[in-house]
């Protein structure tokens, strides 16, 4: 798998300068967590009972499921009605049960685009257990065979989110000219580990990257073999110069 961010712009620099253009949202179905919302406060409806967040699918089973929590899980519980349950062992196995997942509908995975998945991620005050999250980005199709091309966790992230709290976290990667999974399906993935995490408030940026092409071979024979006759120009004018003032 690319190194996320940092080998995509070191390629990009090979090829003489890339920057990103005013960045695309991306529509994501229920990204907030709300849709279908009519839970009491503190009610959790686990995935195998109907329970995973409208938008969001997953194998089933009670380590996923759609959750209104208090205060007594999270201290700013009120800016987080509803939010998106997991727990489980990270999105690497593709079948994990305690996984969330959400094909991006209508989009395939565009080259040379600049990718920004950025979301809230939560760990409850009464968990048990180290808490750890992940989440990324996957092309293909979600039976196994898919391609996981950008990764994030919580030793990743940058930030320390406390019990109780809820921290905002952002993954970028930008996508080549010729990736394997250029043009296949876009699927977000997201999954709590050891105690488990909440989810809530995803978005999804696409921006295309402007890259200056590098010149063909030919192109650049050219450009030499011009570069050379400018030269014997110059050292003919030189010497016409010379004999006339002798």
């Amino acid at each position: 798998m690319r190194k996320i961010i940092g080998a995509a712009i070191a390629g990009a620099a090979l090829l003489g300068a890339a920057s990103a253009a005013q960045a695309a949202t991306v529509a994501l179905e229920n990204g907030n967590f709300n849709d279908g919302w009519s839970q009491a406060d503190g009610d959790f409806r686990p995935g195998h009972a109907g329970g995973n967040p409208p938008g969001w699918g997953a194998s089933g089973g009670s380590s996923t499921g759609h959750w209104n929590p208090t205060v007594a899980d999270f201290a700013n519980e009120a800016a987080h009605g509803g939010v998106g349950w997991a727990h489980g062992s990270g999105i690497s196995n593709q079948s994990n049960p305690g996984m969330l997942a959400q094909k991006v509908a209508g989009h395939t995975i565009l080259a040379n685009t600049r990718y920004t998945l950025t979301m809230d991620v939560g760990s409850q005050m009464r968990g048990t257990g180290v808490f750890g999250f992940e989440i990324g980005l996957m092309g293909g199709l979600l039976n196994g065979t898919g391609d996981i091309f950008a990764q994030l966790t919580d030793a990743t992230s940058g930030i320390t989110i406390l019990p109780g709290n809820f921290g905002t976290v952002s993954l970028v990667f930008e996508t080549g000219a010729s990736d394997a999974f250029i043009g296949k399906e876009l699927y977000i993935l997201i999954s709590g580990t050891g105690a488990g995490a909440a989810f809530d408030n995803a978005m999804l940026d696409a921006s295309p990257l402007s890259v200056s092409a590098v010149p063909e071979p030919a192109t650049w024979a050219m450009m030499i073999v011009g570069f050379g006759g400018v030269g014997s120009m110059v050292r003919s004018a030189r010497r016409r110069n010379a004999a006339a003032w002798a």
